[in-house]
């Protein structure tokens, strides 16, 4: 169940760029601020300390405790580091932005509405991450940082005097053993340069033993993320832009090694977040996983199908070399290689028809209310709660409508404090384990005249 779980969520929040909402942020009223789509909690505070070097940087972080940076949420010293590249490229733009060269205008922040305070995003704004930069010449001496502004990921020195901003993560506080694991992948760094680093933490979904499928029919299926890839990872050479959409679009059975059963329009160019998640940042010659079965990958730059935010004539790409993504390459550019991509390998989420979610506040406790108008397959629901969205009620909560008519449900949470502003989602179940996630919605629980309690 669990995996099945997190298998959901990496697709969703992970790999298909999902828009920005409202609610992909909650506000806890405490200092910090939940991400909903990784269940990280954030300072909220964005630039806590000023600009300091990388080691002064992972040594703030670390001190960081309630009391400190506006924070009353009870954390204390040890909780809080900096966030590796990954959760860093997450929290600052949706989907990356580009990076801004000479003639291009600037990209504003992509979280319009976030409740953060005092997001740096001037040119010189780069905020350090965790996670050393792997490769020679500059190993271990640098590391990666990303530019809230347009979502530019660069590295820099972590000498004394290469000074970024700073801003703290940590996973929720609960004494709850049942969470919602992040969906960010683990970067792949194992080597730590200084205490409390990305490669002393490794945060992150732990990657599946075997990462990478074999299925001897051209084709790679990438078991973190469901994504099924071709083997040969240059079928074509270099093209530019329109030529490798074309390509990948054409690709079929019979081509390129294909014998899948695949037709034409099966296959696409993959979105930069897509191809990122093939990245492993311990690595490099190419930055892939450790005995990955793909055949012909370049040490180069590969096209992406995300388009800049800027200007319509670029696209963004990636290294395979190193990871690096770049921004300003120009679509009529034919020096970039095709790597194709389909799926992910889904399967189909339970068919819930909701009608109405609720949460309604009564005295030291919230009422979740919710209706359905039909459920096909319908196993059951559970209600997890922010912080850190952990499981409330002890078991499923049996279905009890059918496909041919819904029922009304009720559950109430009694393990919460008045005054204090809850989030809720409400997860449904299909018979073979697979979840659907709906909410969130929100209630502050209250002592109220006249009720009895």
């Amino acid at each position: 169940m669990k995996k099945l779980i997190l298998f959901c969520l990496l697709s969703i929040f992970f790999l298909q760029e999902p828009a920005f909402s409202a609610f992909n942020f909650i506000d806890n009223g405490n200092g910090t601020v939940t991400d909903t789509r990784t269940n990280l909690v954030w300072l909220k505070n964005a630039n806590p300390c000023g600009q300091k070097n990388w080691y002064d940087a992972g040594t703030y972080c670390a001190s960081l405790a309630n009391g400190q940076a506006g924070l009353t949420d009870g954390s204390t010293a040890g909780q809080w580091r900096l966030p590796n590249k990954e959760e860093l490229e997450g929290i600052g733009t949706d989907p990356p932005a580009i990076w801004e060269g000479p003639g291009l205008p600037s990209v504003t922040w992509t979280r319009p509405g976030a409740p953060f305070t005092n997001v740096q995003e001037g040119p010189a704004n780069y905020y350090w991450s965790g996670t050393t930069y792997p490769f020679p010449p500059y190993y271990p001496d640098y590391a990666w940082n990303v530019r809230m502004g347009n979502g530019d990921v660069s590295d820099d020195s972590k000498g004394p005097n290469d000074l970024y901003d700073v801003w703290a993560v940590r996973e929720p506080i609960t004494t709850t053993p049942t969470i919602i694991p992040a969906p960010v992948p683990k970067t792949g760094q194992t080597i730590s340069y200084a205490t409390g680093d990305d490669g002393a933490l490794q945060k992150g979904v732990i990657s599946p033993v075997p990462r990478f499928s074999d299925n001897n029919d051209g084709t790679v299926t990438d078991n973190l993320t469901g994504l099924i890839w071709l083997k040969n990872a240059n079928p074509c050479g270099t093209k530019n832009w329109f030529d490798a959409v074309a390509y990948c679009n054409s690709l079929a059975s019979g081509t390129a090694g294909l014998t899948d059963g695949s037709v034409a329009g099966a296959w696409r160019l993959p979105n930069v977040k897509e191809l990122h998640s093939l990245i492993d940042y311990g690595r490099y010659n190419p930055a892939l996983p450790a005995g990955h079965p793909f055949t012909g990958v370049q040490s180069d730059y590969y096209w992406s199908g995300t388009s800049s935010a800027a200007s319509a004539d670029d696209a963004l790409s990636v290294a395979m070399n190193y990871g690096y993504t770049n921004g300003t390459p120009i679509k009529s550019d034919p020096s970039y290689f095709v790597w194709a991509v389909r799926g992910p390998v889904t399967s189909t989420p339970t068919n819930i028809e909701l009608s109405a979610l609720e949460a309604v506040p009564s005295n030291k406790q919230v009422i979740l209310k919710w209706k359905t108008e039909t459920e096909t397959d319908n196993a059951g629901f559970n209600i997890w709660r922010a912080e850190g969205f952990q499981k409330v009620n002890d078991s499923v909560i049996p279905a009890l409508g059918s496909s041919v008519e819904g029922s009304d449900y009720d559950f109430v949470d009694e393990w919460v404090l008045n005054g204090k502003r809850y989030f809720y989602l409400l997860e449904d179940i299909d018979s073979s384990g697979i979840s659907t996630f709906h909410g969130p919605v929100k209630a502050t629980p209250r002592w109220i005249y006249g009720a009895g309690k």
